[in-house]
């Protein structure tokens, strides 16, 4: 029986995916973050994941590998092929591996916010704007998100700005009861960038409450996606037939920013339609190779393998707090 991998990582999460060639997902592993770790954390993270996906299946040969990763590549392929023979591997996009996974589409726009951000229209010739990195600026990510959150309770420790449930919040998690504990807090964290990020979570629960400040920042994240997207969307020639997806972890918490978005995409391009997606990425390598070997197949068809595994693998999918 042919055997096959997808895999998706970054600034978060590792998430590996073994399936056969009926498409019927066999293992899932999970690991830490592979970008912006220590080649120790990252090689940990890999093996640990790639453990756990592939027990049972030892001596196996993978024919197809497909992935989607920023960094940590050949690592992750070395690792691999210490467990097993791979013959083939296909690197993916982001944006496509998301795609694939999140409407079963090959083309369209998918407007990606986890740890990091990216707007990316997926076709046979992708194009990419924004992610630049923290340092440089990932507009709209849930590390500008969590960066805000972690600023605006700086503030009101000191005084200078608008008292914030987000306070009360990061003292409980973060375990900090002044100005300077938060600082080193995250100064002195393993993956400061991580910690960063996971303040969006927070940031997310006190703009559910209705804390003013907090929603604040999700409108600011949804109108800095927006702009990113509006600026692909304008250079598209399709885009009364685009497909419009979002992706990523950062939306999930707080339907603002989603809303936000929404309005601002809709004031420039009233007819595009935008997705959420059904999957998680680390499933975009099983449509790809389903659409490989079954070119012709019918949607129908697609729609089936896919009902298949939210029966089966519910936490495959990729779902909202809202």
């Amino acid at each position: 029986m042919p055997y096959y991998l997808s895999a998706d990582g970054g600034g978060t999460k590792l998430t590996a995916v073994l399936f056969n060639d009926r498409y019927e997902v066999l293992g899932v592993g999970r690991g830490q973050a592979i970008n912006y770790a220590s080649q120790i954390d990252i090689a940990g993270s890999i093996q640990n994941c790639l453990a756990s996906c592939l027990q049972g299946y030892s001596g196996i040969t993978i024919q197809k590998v497909y992935y989607a990763m920023p960094a940590s590549t050949d690592v992750f392929m070395t690792i691999l092929r210490q467990h097993m023979n791979v013959h083939e591997e296909r690197w993916l996009s982001e944006g496509k591996m998301a795609l694939l996974a999140g409407i079963v589409q090959h083309e369209g726009i998918v407007a990606l916010s986890g740890t990091g951000s990216g707007v990316f229209r997926v076709a046979e010739e992708e194009h990419h704007l924004g992610g630049w990195g923290h340092l440089l600026g990932d507009l709209g990510s849930g590390y500008e998100i969590g960066q805000d959150v972690i600023q605006a309770v700086l503030r009101n420790f000191e005084d200078r700005g608008p008292v914030t449930r987000l306070k009360q919040l990061l003292i409980d998690a973060w375990q900090v009861q002044d100005r300077l504990a938060l600082i080193h807090h995250v100064y002195q964290a393993a993956n400061p960038r991580r910690q960063i990020a996971s303040a969006a979570i927070l940031g997310a629960e006190a703009a559910a409450q209705g804390d003013e400040v907090a929603q604040r920042i999700f409108v600011k994240a949804g109108e800095a996606m927006a702009e990113q997207t509006n600026e692909m969307l304008d250079r598209d020639q399709k885009e009364s037939g685009v497909s419009l997806m979002i992706a990523g972890s950062a939306w999930k918490g707080c339907r603002t920013m989603y809303d936000r978005f929404c309005e601002k995409v809709h004031e420039k391009h009233p007819s595009v339609q935008i997705h959420i997606p059904r999957f998680e990425p680390a499933l975009g390598g099983l449509f790809a190779q389903f659409y490989a070997e079954d070119a012709g197949s019918s949607d129908r068809l697609a729609t089936s393998v896919a009902q298949l595994i939210e029966d089966r693998h519910a936490p495959l999918m990729y779902r909202v707090l809202w």
